[in-house]
């Protein structure tokens, strides 16, 4: 890969996100810093958006 380029594995359009799973086995991040429970927080509203649109599918 050239200089400045970033390559991702994935979009998702549902929630307009770019999906890089480098690192996955260190993910969620652990911890008390404020970084990692924003993290925790933002994967598990992620998640729960994530149920919400595939039910309002499913109702469709």
């Amino acid at each position: 890969m050239k200089s400045g380029e970033k390559k991702f594995d994935g979009y998702d359009p549902n929630t307009n996100t770019l999906q890089d799973s480098k690192d996955w086995d260190k993910w969620p991040p652990k911890g008390d810093s404020d970084w990692a429970k924003r993290r925790r927080q933002q994967m598990l509203d992620s998640a729960k958006n994530m149920l919400i649109l595939q039910k309002k599918q499913a109702l469709n």
